[in-house]
């Protein structure tokens, strides 16, 4: 009758990482040696594949994160720019004012210069004193080259805020 068990010799060693001890299992029997390693293979590929679906899992936990973030990074940046947009156009219409406030001013100021003028051109022919009326006359033609220069300048600056959208749109493609 042949022996039933294995005769193994073993020596101790210290359990570091390079060196973990581990239970091992020997069977006499070749069929449940066989029976062993299909288990032992049944058992490897499960836990395989619950390691797979582990990291699966964090993954798509890492990419529904990442996809969060970034919804909230863009409506970050989304509202920040109605903000500037929103910003600039009031900026925009303030200086706007300004500028209207400014052309009424001339205008009116000219308006005053340009009836000074004629009056003095009304005197100087009523008294016949003509000496000064060629420098008043020069100085009432510059005043109204000035005056129509503002209103040309008044006119595209109108345009512009007739027609905010055309300018602004390029800028908004750009941003």
């Amino acid at each position: 009758m042949e022996k039933e068990y294995i005769d193994v010799s073993y020596t101790e060693c210290e359990d570091t990482p390079q060196n973990k001890n581990s239970d091992i299992t020997i069977c006499a029997d070749p069929a449940s040696a066989a029976i062993s390693g299909i288990f032992g293979a049944v058992n490897n590929i499960t836990n395989s594949i619950k390691e797979y679906n582990i990291c699966k899992q964090q993954e798509e936990t890492k990419r529904a994160e990442i996809k969060a973030r970034l919804k909230i990074g863009l409506a970050e940046i989304q509202a920040k720019k109605e903000i500037l947009l929103t910003q600039m156009n009031q900026e925009h219409e303030l200086k706007m004012l300004h500028v209207q406030n400014y052309y009424t001013i001339m205008m009116r100021d000219l308006d005053v210069a340009l009836d000074a003028t004629k009056a003095a051109i009304e005197i100087a022919k009523e008294t016949k004193d003509l000496s000064g009326l060629i420098d008043i006359m020069k100085a009432q033609t510059e005043m109204s080259q000035i005056r129509s220069s503002f209103m040309l300048q008044q006119m595209d600056k109108t345009m512009v805020r007739i027609f905010p959208i055309e300018l602004h749109s390029v800028k908004l493609k750009d941003i």
